[in-house]
Parts: structure tokens; C-alpha cells; sequence
């Protein structure tokens, strides 16, 4: 009888261990398929944030409660609409109400900025023109003052961590100087855009008199009107060393070192529609309406898909950063093409497009009374696209709204806040805002930019003179105390 008993017991502790790996394989796996057991026994799915900041030593609130992160992720986080806090002594919070899926990770980046910002004077230069290379890496601007000495092209390095605050010891370089007939010619307003490699300036006069200076010929500033022989309408960089030059009925590429001239389209009697990236351009065929991509000194046809062949005839182009990618114009608005998976998406009607970021993946435009942002993201592993558009409540129309880095952050100016002017930053969204600079003036065009790891923020700010006239000077704004 006691044998009999012995058995008993050892097949039921057999079953109960059986049972114990059972239930602990079958939390296992829907802790896996991203469900959790609630103290009643209720099974429920939950999501993961991954969620990036760029300042350490972070405190997380999921709904109000504190929350755990480990490498980045914030695990068991209800389906559906949920706030998100993120706290730190000395710096701003960050909050963003998310929807949160089971099925996919969601990122999040929590930018924090401190609640008092060092500014620093870099230059005491009058700045009257200024341009920015498209990683940030240098800054060229212009001086045509009083002082001989000064007049001329400046660079400045603006690479990562190349600033130490107060230390006064990073000076911009002279890199030509104008004549007194160059000085004349560009006191008036002009533009100055940097090539795709950051080592060439092309200078254009609201006389429409336009200059190249390269680090090829250091010593030498290009008049392309003497160059190309006749006064072109519109020119931009194509690569680091050729133009895209428009004139009237005729585009064609200038390759700057050989002086040669590559037809891309002539279409007489005919205001050309094209759009001009970092070594592409798309053009629109005079008579069939017909898409073609230029590229490599060729132009091929890029035939509409089955969903874009309902688009009117294309009234204007904006190239993204992308070779696939385009944003087209026709009589119903404004569309987002990616000829790589076929995708389209209608993006906005009767607005006027105002700035594209860097990347290619936010578009800020405005209608009659709205600023909006439409941000565009890759969808990995598939061949969509997952769009979104915000209304950015933050920017009162009559300002000025513009992307200060690769395609993160909204530069503000506010002009309307108790008589003061304000430079505000925000995520891309419009929310969560933060004064920045008051009672400032900025320069001309887009005043502010951010370095790539967002430490920095350079500021043109324009100051008073006791003679009445004003200057343009640089500044340096730390973002990380």
C-alpha cells in the first residue's frame, strides 16, 4: 500500500512539472506574440516603443506611470492611443500622445533641450549672404561692407565637435576677396548656394548676374554670363562640378572642368517644367506630357504606373532626395511618386510648397490660413510607404516655418508673442515646442541650422547699429546644457 502511494506521488509530480513547462512555454510565447496577463488573467496585446534620445540618464512615463527601458525598449505597452513622458533635470520634457500596433516596433526619438542655452559670437564679420553644405560640414557667406580687407567669400568649418565654447579660437578663412566692382555688384540682395560636396559656391544678384567660385580654382570667380556666352534665366547644381542651366526653351547640363554642354531637352515656344536633385533631373516632354529622368547625360522615359495614370497634365515638379522619388502638380494638387514600388499618395490641393528637408522625407507647405508637414517614411521590408500629414498649430501663418537639420526639427520664428520675436525649435509634427532665442531679428533666408548630431544651432542674427543700419553676425547656440 505504501508502494502504491510512493507511485502515486511520483506521477503526480511528474504531471505537475509537465504542467509548470507548459504554462511557462505558453506565457513565453505570448510574451513573444507581444501579449501580456493581466493579475485577473486577462490576456491582452501590447506593442514595444523603441524609444532614442539624445540626452542620457532618462526618466520614462507610459499614462502617468514611471516605466522601465531596457536597450531602448519600452515593452508592454497597450494597443492603441497611449502618452509617452520624457523627463530629465535641467532640460525640457518631451511628450507625444502614439498609437502603438502589436504587429510592428514603433520608433520614437525624444529630443530634450535644456532650459537655458549658451550663445556664443562666432564672427564679428557683417555677414550679407550666407549658404550651408548639405551635411552642415561648412558655412560660406559673403562680405561687402566698408572694409576692403573683409570684402569677400568666408568659409567656416562647422564640423562636429570642433567648438569649444568661450575659447574664441575657431576663426572663419578668407577664401577670395572681391575687387571694388565686385563689391558694387553684390551689396545689392543675393543668393548663395553651395555645391553637393560642399567645396563650390555658385552667387546669384537679384540682377540676375550670376558667379562660380570652386576650390579647383581657388583664385578665380567664374561670371557665367562670359562663360556660357549669353545671361541664363535659371542655374543650379547638378553634381560637384556641373551646373543645370535653363533658358527660355532650352536645359542642359554645363560640366564646369571640360567647359562641356549636354543637351537634356529643347522645346521652342515652351516654358520647360523640370525639377533639378544631387545628380538627376526629371523633365516634362513638350507634346505627350511624357516623365523623363535625366541622368549621366542621358534621358530616359519613366513610364506612369497603373494608379499615377489618372494624373492630369503635370504643371511642376519637385525633386526629392531620392532618384525614385518625385512630388508631382497637376490640376487636382499636389503627389508623392515613387517610381521604385509604384506608390502614389496624394499629398495636398491649393497650397504652396515652402521647404523640402534634406532627406527628401518631410515637405512643410502652407494653404491660405495652415502651415502643415508631410513626412514621409519607408516602410521596411515592404514596398509602401506609411505618409502622414500634421498641422502645425505652432506656426502662425504670417511666420516663417522651415527644417533647421536633415528632416527632425522645425525652426520657428514667431513674430507675434507679446510684441517679441522668438526662434522656436519643435519635432517635425509641430509639438513640443521650445523657445529658444527672444527679442532677435534673424538673417535673411534660413537663418538657423543644426549640426548632424543636433549640439549645435548656428544663428545669423541681425543687430542694430548706433548709425541706424543694421549687421548680420554668426552665433553658436549649445543645445546640450
Amino acid at each position: 500500500m505504501i508502494k502504491s502511494n510512493n507511485s502515486y506521488r511520483g506521477y503526480l509530480l511528474i504531471i505537475l512539472v509537465i504542467l509548470f513547462f507548459v504554462t511557462a512555454l505558453s506565457v513565453f510565447i505570448l510574451l513573444i506574440q507581444g501579449k501580456k496577463i493581466t493579475p485577473s488573467g486577462q490576456i491582452i496585446e501590447t506593442g514595444v516603443v523603441r524609444l532614442l534620445s539624445d540626452v542620457g540618464d532618462i526618466k520614462v512615463y507610459l499614462n502617468g506611470k514611471e516605466v522601465s527601458r531596457s536597450n531602448n525598449l519600452v515593452q508592454n505597452v497597450p494597443i492603441g492611443k497611449n502618452t509617452i513622458l520624457v523627463r530629465k533635470a535641467g532640460f525640457s520634457d518631451w511628450e507625444k500622445v502614439i498609437k502603438v500596433d502589436s504587429s510592428k516596433v514603433l520608433e520614437l526619438t525624444a529630443r530634450l533641450y535644456p532650459e537655458e542655452f549658451n550663445i556664443d559670437q562666432i564672427t564679428s564679420l557683417n555677414i550679407n549672404s550666407f549658404g550651408y553644405s548639405s551635411d552642415l560640414s561648412n558655412m560660406y557667406f559673403t562680405v561687402t561692407g566698408e572694409s576692403e580687407e573683409e570684402n569677400g567669400i568666408w568659409r567656416i568649418n562647422l564640423s562636429n565637435g570642433i567648438f569649444d565654447f568661450g575659447s574664441g579660437e575657431i576663426k572663419p578663412q578668407k577664401i577670395f576677396a572681391f575687387n571694388i566692382e565686385l563689391t558694387n555688384s553684390l551689396k545689392e540682395e543675393h543668393l548663395l548656394s553651395v555645391s553637393p560636396d560642399g567645396s563650390s559656391v555658385l552667387i546669384e544678384t537679384s540682377l540676375n548676374k550670376k558667379y562660380i567660385w570652386s576650390a579647383q580654382k581657388p583664385n578665380e570667380l567664374i561670371d557665367l554670363e562670359v562663360d556660357l556666352g549669353f545671361k541664363a534665366t535659371k542655374i543650379a547644381w547638378f553634381t560637384s562640378n556641373s551646373i543645370i542651366v535653363f533658358n527660355n526653351d532650352v536645359l542642359f547640363e554645363r560640366r564646369l572642368n571640360s567647359e562641356e554642354n549636354r543637351l537634356i531637352t529643347y522645346q521652342p515656344q515652351s516654358n520647360i517644367t523640370y525639377c533639378n536633385g544631387s545628380g538627376f533631373s526629371y523633365w516634362i516632354g513638350k507634346e505627350t506630357g511624357t516623365i523623363y529622368r535625366y541622368q549621366n547625360g542621358d534621358s530616359v522615359q519613366i513610364p506612369l504606373f497603373e494608379d499615377a495614370k489618372d494624373l492630369g497634365s503635370i504643371t511642376s515638379l519637385e525633386c526629392l532626395n531620392n532618384i525614385n522619388e518625385v512630388v508631382v502638380e497637376d490640376s487636382q494638387g499636389y503627389y508623392f511618386i515613387d517610381f521604385a514600388t509604384n506608390f502614389i499618395d496624394r499629398i495636398a490641393r491649393d497650397v504652396e510648397i515652402t521647404n523640402i528637408s534634406a532627406d527628401g522625407n518631410t515637405i512643410i507647405y502652407k494653404d491660405v490660413a495652415t502651415w502643415y508637414s508631410y513626412n514621409i517614411k519607408d516602410i521596411s521590408g515592404t514596398d509602401t510607404f506609411d505618409t502622414q500629414t500634421y498641422l502645425l498649430e505652432s506656426v502662425p501663418y504670417n511666420n516663417t516655418a522651415y527644417i533647421v537639420d536633415g528632416g527632425n526639427t522645425l525652426a520657428i520664428f514667431d513674430r507675434n508673442v507679446e510684441n517679441k520675436n522668438l526662434l522656436l525649435l519643435s519635432d517635425i509634427d509641430g509639438e513640443n515646442v521650445n523657445n529658444v532665442l527672444k527679442n532677435v531679428t534673424l538673417g535673411n533666408g534660413k537663418a538657423a541650422m543644426m549640426q548632424s548630431d543636433r549640439k549645435k544651432l548656428f544663428v545669423v542674427i541681425k543687430e542694430s547699429n548706433t548709425d541706424g543700419t543694421t549687421s548680420s553676425m554668426l552665433y553658436v547656440v549649445d543645445l546640450t546644457k
